[in-house]
């Protein structure tokens, strides 16, 4: 649900052709490692019987 979010809000930026300030990129890049970090850590919450 995040990636899929995150994927429609980059199509639309650069079909859009908008130009992101350093700060926004930066910031941009920081939420996507948070929610790709905090998802991987919950899937393996979930399944932790898968990896033990």
């Amino acid at each position: 649900m995040p990636r899929r979010t995150l994927y429609y809000i980059f199509t639309r930026t650069f079909k859009q052709k908008l130009c992101l300030s350093s700060a926004e990129s930066g910031y941009l890049k920081m939420h996507i490692i948070q929610t790709q970090t905090y998802s991987h850590a919950l899937y393996r919450y979930n399944n932790r019987q898968v990896f033990r």
